[in-house]
């Protein structure tokens, strides 16, 4: 315990039960007031406490490191998780649930790898219970492709309504509609 002038900091082990199982609480304040601002209970369970909302940084401060940052709005909820890089904010999970990809240093923002023609790499359920349509925009123009690398040969675009093909882009341009 700190209970210098201008210094107030407290840690301290505090019993949970009549069992023996205690939890680890972590003060400090700003000369007057020790406010609790982390505990580590029995189960080995870390809660950052902070009442006005704030950040959570894991990861370094400089900018060669990259970090994880969970920040709260004046504890309304409406927060968002960060993982960020040298070159700045690259995933953002905003408080609705929405997703942002921030990244313009790298030609493929997004790559995900996993699927086949029969598995889906990306599906998409619309709606709040995944009832509903779904869709695919683009503010500008919507480019499909395949043979990205351009080491592939007969490669197409095909489109499906479940497991029936409706369309083929073939790799010489020729389009297949209904049964292909």
């Amino acid at each position: 315990r700190q209970d210098d002038a201008g210094v107030t900091a407290i840690i301290q082990c505090v019993a949970e039960d009549n069992a023996g199982n205690s939890y680890l609480a972590f003060h400090n304040g700003d000369g007057g007031n020790a406010n609790e601002r982390l505990r580590i209970d029995s189960n080995g369970v870390s809660k950052f406490k902070n009442a006005t909302g704030g950040q959570i940084w894991l990861g370094g401060a400089s900018a060669h490191n990259a970090k994880i940052t969970i920040t709260d709005n004046n504890g309304t909820g409406n927060g968002s998780l960060t993982i960020s890089g040298p070159s700045g904010d690259h995933l953002r999970m905003l408080s609705n649930g929405q997703f942002r990809i921030l990244g313009t240093a790298s030609n493929d923002p997004l790559y995900i790898q996993g699927g086949t023609e029969s598995n889906a790499s990306i599906r998409l359920d619309g709606g709040a219970s995944g009832t509903d349509n779904s869709r695919i925009e683009s503010k500008y123009n919507l480019a499909l492709a395949c043979n990205g690398d351009g080491n592939q040969s007969g490669r197409s675009i095909r489109f499906y309504n479940n497991t029936s093909m409706l369309m083929d882009i073939a790799s010489d341009g020729k389009t297949s509609i209904g049964t292909v």
